[in-house]
């Protein structure tokens, strides 16, 4: 069938482009891909929450860095960011695979986005339970005002409690008729 058609007169006729441009386009394409590929070694769905988890932030890599090594004493990470942060944490196995990328490149430039963020927190000196702790810092206010009320009620029931003339005597009813059901035994004439 294909020898019946014209295939060149075709292309020429319904391309929307030349050939000849449309190959030197593609192959321009190629290279330049080629050139400014990163390589990523993480796991793709990681990658991308992480890079969205990025775009929310806005702030850069050294931006994080120093916000992280000085315990963000000037407020740059919201506490919700620092959620997010820490379901991003780098493990072992990526933390090698980061290093041996880099030290394979010479340079953590070849790192997307995402492995670039993870290679620069791997880097801070225990980066997780920095972490950690700035959440509890930023989380401890609404934890402390969400418990207050618990615990003026638990003591406000203890005074109650100790001070109540018939819990004393209920307590004194209970001890006699353990020490009447004792009686003889070891356990008994408890006081």
């Amino acid at each position: 069938m294909y020898k019946q058609l014209d295939l060149n007169d075709i292309a020429t006729t319904f391309a929307s482009c030349s050939q000849k441009e449309d190959d030197a386009d593609f192959y321009s394409t190629i290279s330049r891909r080629n050139r400014d590929a990163q390589v990523s070694v993480i796991d793709p769905r990681r990658y991308q929450n992480c890079t969205i988890m990025l775009s929310k932030l806005k702030l850069t890599h050294r931006e994080i860095r120093t916000a992280l090594l000085a315990m963000d004493d000037k407020g740059k990470l919201p506490k919700d960011m620092i959620e997010q942060m820490l379901k991003f944490v780098p493990s072992k196995d990526e933390i090698t695979l980061l290093k041996n990328t880099v030290n394979r490149h010479g340079s953590p430039s070849v790192l997307a986005l995402a492995d670039r963020y993870l290679y620069e927190m791997a880097q801070i000196p225990r980066f997780e339970p920095r972490l950690r702790s700035l959440y509890i810092i930023r989380t401890f206010q609404e934890r402390f005002d969400c418990l207050m009320p618990h615990i003026h009620s638990v003591i406000r029931a203890s005074s109650a409690l100790s001070h109540s003339k018939k819990f004393k005597q209920l307590l004194a009813l209970i001890l006699a008729i353990g020490n009447y059901l004792n009686y003889g035994k070891r356990s008994g004439n408890a006081y």
